[in-house]
This record gives C-alpha cells, structure tokens and sequence, in this order.
C-alpha cells in the first residue's frame, strides 16, 4: 500500500504570503503601519455581542 501524503500546499501558502506580495505595492505599505491590535481592541466588543 502507498502512504498517503499530506497536502500541505495550503499550510505553505499562508506562512509563505507575506514574503510573496509586493512590498512596494500602495496596499501594502500602510497596512503595515496600522495599530490592528486597537483595531481588534476597540472593534471585538461590538462583534462579539451580536
């Protein structure tokens, strides 16, 4: 019998993503400069409750 072997290509994907996109790109650049923990901080309680 053949092993089975994993698919690990989505693991790969999402560790990987980061150093595939454009650092350069207009997205990219201010999305590394927001406070997302305040975001979540601020945020969560009014997802959470509904």
């Amino acid at each position: 019998m053949l092993s089975k072997q994993q698919d690990r290509s989505q693991h790969s994907l999402f560790f990987s993503l980061e150093s595939i996109l454009n650092h350069k790109h207009p997205f990219f650049i201010p999305a590394n400069k927001f406070d997302w923990e305040m975001f979540e901080r601020e945020l969560s309680p009014h997802v959470l409750s509904q």
